[in-house]
C-alpha cells in the first residue's frame, strides 16, 4: 500500500522539476513519467490527464504552503507579531521551495486553473485572511480591502525571496527582519489623523 504515495510523490517530484526548467508547455507527460522512473500507464492511472496532475500538483504545494505559514501563529501573540511571523514564514518557505514558487507562478498565470481549485486553495488561506480581518478591526491596518492588503504584502514578500533566490543572496537574518518591517510598514495604520473607512 506504500507504493501508491510514493509513486505520487515521485510523480509531483519530477513534475516540479521538469516544469521549473522546461515550462508548462515543454514538460509532456512522457518525460515525467521517464524522469520518475514510472511507465506512462502508471501516472495515467492516478491522473486523468496533464491538466488533474497539474491542478494535484498545484493544491499540493497550496497545502503545504499554508501549513507551513500558520504553523506558529498563537492568539497569544498581537495581531503585528503574528502577520510578521507569516511573512517571514512565507519568505522562507519560497526561498527553500524555490521550485514550487516558479511553478505556482506559472499555473496562476495559465488559464489551467479551475474554479474548484480557486475555491479549495481559497479554504487554506482562512487563518490568514482572519489574521488580516482582526487587525483591520483593531485599526492596526491601513484602511484597504483585505484582499488588497495581502496582495500588497505578500507580493512584496514573494519578490523579496525571489531577489535572494536570483542574485544566490546569503541569508542574514538581521537584514530579512529590516527588510519584511519595511513590508509591514507599507501596510500598517500609521497616522491617526487618517480617516479610517
Amino acid at each position: 500500500m506504500k507504493q501508491i504515495p510514493d509513486k505520487k510523490s515521485a510523480i509531483y517530484r519530477s513534475t516540479l522539476e521538469l516544469i521549473s526548467k522546461n515550462g508548462f508547455h515543454g514538460t509532456p507527460m512522457s518525460q515525467i513519467a521517464r524522469d520518475a522512473n514510472l511507465s506512462i500507464g502508471i501516472i495515467y492511472h492516478y491522473f486523468s490527464g496533464k491538466e488533474e496532475l497539474l491542478n494535484m500538483v498545484y493544491l499540493d504545494i497550496k497545502k503545504k504552503f499554508a501549513d507551513y505559514v500558520i504553523q506558529l501563529l498563537n492568539d497569544d501573540l498581537s495581531p503585528e507579531e503574528n502577520l510578521k511571523l507569516v511573512f517571514f514564514n512565507i519568505f522562507h518557505y519560497y526561498f527553500e521551495n524555490w521550485k514550487d514558487l516558479s511553478f505556482v507562478e506559472q499555473y496562476e498565470n495559465s488559464p489551467l486553473i479551475d474554479h474548484a481549485t480557486h475555491e479549495s486553495t481559497a479554504v487554506l488561506l482562512i487563518p490568514i485572511i482572519q489574521l488580516f480581518e482582526k487587525a483591520k478591526k483593531k485599526m492596526i491596518l491601513k484602511p484597504l480591502r483585505t484582499e488588497i492588503l495581502i496582495s500588497l504584502s505578500f507580493g512584496a514578500v514573494v519578490f523579496l525571496a525571489k531577489s535572494y533566490i536570483s542574485l544566490g543572496m546569503i541569508l542574514n537574518d538581521q537584514q530579512i527582519d529590516t527588510e519584511l518591517n519595511a513590508v509591514w510598514d507599507m501596510i500598517k495604520y500609521a497616522d491617526s489623523a487618517d480617516l479610517y473607512i
